[in-house]
């Protein structure tokens, strides 16, 4: 049976540091829950952060009963952390994230170059993938972004929007296959009900 690795990314957050979800980033979230727990999953891996801890529950609660830990791996590649939450401190944040889009091996005053996190989240699936059944990673539209960039150039071809960015509650689907790894969906939203698609931002 062919394996898979279910990269998802955490519903809507409140922008704050380290946001809650949403009523509908929680919405989203259910969604992602229906969609997967009819997976074979054989371990999930979740982000520190708490929208995606958060994201991740409704998973952990109603899902199968498999192994699950929370790993630095899968944070995302900037934080949204400012000593004053206001439109200036977002508006330099995004300034530096898109400085990182531009130029991957970029390192920002905080945080990680586009290239370094694609490196240490394709490590944390390597080390997690289980022996039998699939991963599934409960992350960040960035990092998800990072790793796609580095599968061949399969990204540009098979869905070159997603260069723009992935909708909150999105779902990528990595097949394994025998020299790594195939791009089967990129942040498909098929699963989340109308009212529940929202556009990307960080």
């Amino acid at each position: 049976m062919l394996q898979h690795v279910w990269l998802v990314r955490h519903g809507e957050q409140v922008r704050h540091r380290d946001g809650a979800l949403t009523v509908r980033g929680t919405q989203q979230a259910d969604a992602v829950m229906r969609r997967l727990r009819t997976e074979p999953i054989g371990r999930i891996v979740i982000s520190p952060a708490r929208r995606a801890r958060d994201s991740a529950t409704p998973l952990l609660i109603d899902g199968p009963a498999v192994p699950v830990r929370v790993d630095d791996r899968a944070r995302e590649r900037m934080e949204y952390d400012p000593p004053v939450v206001d439109d200036a401190s977002w508006d330099a944040f995004r300034e530096a994230w898109d400085r990182t889009e531009r130029d991957r091996d970029l390192v920002p005053a905080v945080g990680d170059s586009s290239r370094a996190a694609a490196a240490r989240l394709r490590h944390l699936i390597d080390d997690a993938l289980p022996d039998a059944g699939d991963l599934v990673v409960v992350t960040h539209g960035g990092i998800i972004r990072d790793v796609l960039r580095d599968t061949d150039d399969e990204m540009r071809s098979h869905r070159p929007d997603a260069l723009a960015g992935l909708p909150h509650g999105s779902i990528t689907r990595l097949d394994v296959v025998a020299l790594g790894y195939h791009v089967g969906e990129i942040g498909t939203t098929e699963h989340l009900p109308g009212s529940l698609s929202a556009d990307p931002h960080q």
